[in-house]
């Protein structure tokens, strides 16, 4: 369910939700491998998302092509981008940029850490680390790595906004760091 419905610019021949999934790669250039991850990131059902996505590739304004990716380990994945500084996306690369997504409630979280970040947990055991009991050791692992999927972990609310607050506080943390945790936690209260 929806918090605000979203807005796209009225474009001829290019319906609202397409629009909607032509913003989501330029938003999150790293994580979308399937239609459903891109109907997440858009806040579009995947037959919207599909079918967009669909069209747009015909159009030369998304490609989908294999790149090497880490998801708990090294592996080559199919990965979907925008194409908006190509020809084909010029004429509508100002419409896009306006896009707002809709924006859509948290979802509720397990307390566990997603097997994408296993390399992030090489030398502990992940699967029995607790974002509750743990968080503060998961949020400095995730805060000191240069991972664009395990900062935005640290977004969803999976860990509580003061175990945050403790690692913000860890000795000899990168200052811009702790500011980004607290201000995560802030966000998240």
């Amino acid at each position: 369910m929806n918090d605000r419905p979203g807005f796209a610019p009225k474009v001829p021949g290019r319906p609202r939700g397409e629009l909607f999934v032509l913003k989501a790669p330029l938003l999150r250039p790293m994580c979308l491998h399937h239609a459903r991850d891109v109907a997440r990131a858009a806040s579009v059902s995947p037959t919207t998302a599909s079918a967009g996505l669909a069209k747009l590739l015909d159009d030369g304004l998304v490609s989908h092509h294999a790149e090497r990716v880490t998801l708990g380990r090294v592996q080559d994945i199919a990965v979907w981008r925008h194409n908006l500084y190509s020809s084909p996306g010029s004429a509508i690369i100002e419409a896009v940029r306006s896009v707002v997504l809709p924006a859509t409630k948290a979802q509720a979280h397990g307390r566990r850490v997603p097997k994408k970040l296993d390399h992030l947990f090489w030398n502990l055991d992940r699967p029995a680390l607790d974002t509750h009991r743990d968080g503060k050791l998961i949020a400095n692992r995730l805060l000191q790595s240069d991972d664009t999927e395990a900062l935005g972990f640290l977004t969803t609310g999976a860990i509580p906004p003061a175990e945050l607050e403790r690692a913000a506080a860890t000795p000899g943390l990168d200052p811009s760091l702790a500011a980004m945790a607290r201000s995560i936690a802030s966000y998240l209260r």
